[in-house]
């Protein structure tokens, strides 16, 4: 989500619009490209954030994508039969979440503020700010490492269940770059960035990394079958990144992501 679409704008002269949603996979990317197909789009350049997670092997749809049916409208039939029925158990289990927990303290929280803080905001083209974080920033009170500490447990509990990449998933993502190579659109697929303290954290306690590989291997036999470019950016060395250019574990601030940007900006104008 922090990709400017605008910084594209400015250097390949042609309008972006950024459609990532949090914490994707790839039924998301799948459902996205086809609505916007459907609304009488036609891209010519699709960039693809690949999380590793993307592929999780649980095949369970997010509940925000099953409560979005101008996106799962967009999904095969058959992908949208099982989740249709688990819906209703499912939000019933989300009562008893500690999300739910935390949206009921956040509401409480805003009910007392007369102008409660914004957490995110939008611009039109789709790029996400981070207003409190990006004040933060700014003015030199930003507190990395504890938001890097923070990220630790959340991507441990990403990955603990993760015992495969996703047969389903897999086709999914084949099925869009089928698609998207047809109507002739110029696709980058890369690997997003995790943060190196994160990777270390996670690594001794989940299978991460053998996930990543099979992750890493299924993309190289993408790219010539579809004719794509690929780039694995799942360590922040990669594309050089500043160690301070982060806003969490898993979330990069503009000038990383800037520099991973340019970076694809080079594989395009190879492709």
């Amino acid at each position: 989500m922090k990709l400017q679409p605008s910084y594209l704008n400015a250097t390949l002269g042609k309008r972006f619009f950024n459609f990532a949603v949090d914490s994707a996979h790839a039924e998301d990317y799948l459902a996205i490209y086809n609505f916007v197909r459907s609304s009488g789009s036609r891209p010519s350049i699709l960039l693809i954030g690949l999380d590793v997670e993307a592929l999780h092997g649980d095949d369970s749809f997010d509940d925000r994508l099953l409560n979005t049916p101008e996106l799962l409208s967009h999904l095969p039939v058959d992908v949208t039969e099982s989740p249709a029925i688990l819906r209703p158990l499912r939000r019933l289990k989300e009562v008893f979440s500690i999300q739910y927990t935390l949206d009921i303290l956040r509401s409480l929280q805003h009910a007392t503020q007369t102008h409660p803080a914004l957490q995110t905001s939008f611009d039109p083209d789709g790029y996400l700010h981070y207003p409190a974080w990006e004040s933060e920033k700014q003015s030199g009170r930003f507190a990395l490492e504890t938001h890097i500490r923070a990220s630790c447990p959340e991507y441990l509990r990403r990955f603990q269940t993760m015992r495969s990449i996703s047969p389903k998933r897999k086709q999914y993502l084949e099925i869009l770059l089928a698609q998207a190579s047809k109507d002739g659109v110029a696709t980058i697929l890369w690997i997003s960035p995790i943060h190196p303290d994160v990777v270390q954290y996670i690594t001794s306690k989940t299978e991460y990394l053998a996930r990543l590989l099979e992750v890493r291997r299924f993309l190289m036999l993408l790219a010539p079958r579809y004719r794509i470019a690929v780039r694995d950016f799942s360590d922040p060395a990669y594309f050089n990144a500043l160690p301070a250019g982060w806003y969490d574990g898993g979330h990069m601030d503009e000038v990383n992501t800037k520099l991973m940007t340019d970076g694809l900006l080079i594989s395009l104008d190879a492709h």
